[in-house]
């Protein structure tokens, strides 16, 4: 009979804490909503690539925003994840920004397509930060076969991104939203929408679902980073990801990838880490057909 009263004090006690954790995340998530509520609420002019915009006088294109602001930040883990990823890769796009003459905001792009994910891969075949699909990230210098996917390199990726945004805003006389809109749709595609319906004006297009919701996407990112701290996190500097210190070395070929690993005390995770465009499975890296050096990253 006491262990009876025991079990059951205990279960008791046990219900009790479990309804106050599930109250305590509630308000928690309650708060959380009520500060991206607010946060949203109190933005009226955005700065896009340069250029003012008033959402009072576009409320359909703040409705969009909104729509995708509140799926990105109220997937607080989603969104907390690639919030830390920006201390890999935001310093060096923001680098070579600067270096193309290209607006700062074009980084938030990356996001919109791989939530900083290097190894994203879409079912129609794109891959990489960047998404790019095998024919464009040839077209632009990237080696995609069996043994390499340079899609994966965010170094390269990045490059040819830039190259590439750097002639899409030059097609689209630098109206960013049509360029990220073509980034999406395809050059042709949006060139052909443009000339059917007689306008070039972003907010007259009538566009397809899914690139109708890419600016919007790519500016409520922008407005999600930018306000990280009033939404709640709070990360200190050593809470973002960097990358391990490592040394470039350039090899004609490798045979074999895991021999070559384990006489040169590399742990496989760090090598993959940082040369993610290797196809590791393939266990080979091949002599080049263009006769260069492969540079590989090797951790120090």
């Amino acid at each position: 009979m006491f262990s009876k009263k025991i079990l059951i004090l205990l279960f008791f006690s046990l219900f009790l804490t479990a309804c106050f954790e599930t109250k305590k995340i509630t308000y928690q998530d309650s708060n959380h909503l009520m500060s991206s509520t607010q946060v949203i609420r109190d933005i009226k002019t955005v700065n896009f690539m340069g250029e003012d915009i008033n959402l009072d006088e576009h409320n359909f294109f703040r409705e969009r925003i909104e729509r995708e602001f509140y799926i990105i930040v109220d997937n607080i883990y989603q969104y907390k994840l690639w919030v830390k990823r920006t201390g890999k890769y935001f310093p060096y796009f923001e680098e070579k920004l600067q270096e193309y003459g290209l607006p700062d905001d074009l980084k938030y792009l990356a996001v919109a397509e791989s939530f900083l994910r290097h190894e994203a891969y879409s079912s129609v075949g794109a891959s990489g930060l960047w998404q790019f699909m095998p024919a464009t990230a040839r077209e632009y210098g990237l080696l995609v076969n069996d043994y390499v996917d340079q899609r994966n390199d965010y170094t390269l990726s990045t490059i040819s991104a830039f190259e590439y945004l750097s002639y899409l805003g030059g097609l689209f006389d630098y109206d960013w939203k049509l360029a990220l809109s073509a980034y999406n749709k395809g050059q042709g595609a949006l060139s052909n929408t443009i000339v059917r319906q007689g306008s070039d004006d972003y907010f007259d297009l009538l566009l397809n679902t899914e690139t109708r919701r890419f600016v919007p996407r790519i500016l409520a990112i922008k407005l999600a980073y930018e306000n990280r701290e009033k939404l709640g996190l709070n990360l200190k500097e050593e809470d973002y990801y960097f990358f391990p210190d490592y040394e470039l070395r350039e090899v004609e070929q490798i045979q074999d990838i895991y021999s070559y690993l384990n006489e040169n005390n590399i742990s496989v995770y760090d090598f993959i880490k940082l040369n993610p465009w290797i196809n590791i499975n393939q266990n080979k890296l091949p002599l080049r057909d263009d006769g260069q050096n492969w540079t590989i990253k090797i951790p120090i």
